[in-house]
């Protein structure tokens, strides 16, 4: 089901990367495509899915036709949503598998991790009791960033600063939980950071298995 358009807004394109044989997207193309992934975040946690393409496009400050363009369909969006979301989270995580203090790194991609939870749960409860699969959405993505969470956890490991019992999908679910527990309990952001930080604490080695 296509969005709809108005016919006004200058034609923009609607690719979504330089892959092979399409154009590279202008800077300001790139730059409403941005907002308007901002904008779609905000009022689809705000509003629920539901929401409609005049509110996406009015805090985006841009025109409904400059949506269009850019998304078809409101599935092209949510998905695009999803898909910056993850982009930006494996980013970071890729950083900081370059670091030299490999324990260090594991706990910093912790707290980035938990800060995606925290500031994406309404969105994401918002898709999922839309139907939508949100890792269906992510596609390849949420395997990329799998695998540098099971690097970032291996180089931890080898550190000696995290139990070696412990694999990623645990890490999944260890902050998840927290993040979701500590919202259910009306925890504020330091709060979870702190639960979270005994979290982490729990996960290094006990003394026999550090020096194994």
């Amino acid at each position: 089901m296509t969005w709809g358009d108005d016919g006004d807004e200058a034609l923009e394109p609607a690719a979504t990367g330089s892959s092979e044989g399409e154009r590279p997207l202008r800077a300001d193309a790139r730059a409403n495509r941005q907002k308007i992934l901002q904008a779609a975040s905000e009022v689809f946690t705000a509003e629920g899915v539901g929401a409609c393409i005049d509110s996406v496009a009015r805090r985006a400050g841009v025109g409904v036709g400059t949506v269009y363009r850019n998304f078809p369909t409101k599935e092209d969006l949510f998905e695009a949503v999803v898909l910056a979301h993850f982009t930006s989270l494996i980013d970071r995580a890729e950083e900081l598998t370059r670091a030299e203090d490999a324990g260090a790194a594991f706990e910093q991609f912790v707290d980035a991790l938990a800060d995606t939870v925290i500031d994406k749960r309404d969105l994401a409860d918002a898709l999922g009791a839309a139907g939508i699969d949100i890792k269906a959405k992510a596609g390849g993505k949420f395997d990329e960033l799998r695998r540098l969470v099971e690097l970032l956890l291996s180089r931890a490991q080898d550190a000696g600063a995290v139990r070696r019992d412990l694999d990623a999908d645990e890490l999944f679910v260890l902050v998840h939980g927290t993040c979701s527990a500590a919202s259910s309990a009306g925890r504020d952001r330091e709060s979870t950071r702190r639960l979270l930080s005994v979290v982490c604490q729990g996960l290094r080695p006990v003394p026999d298995e550090a020096r194994a």
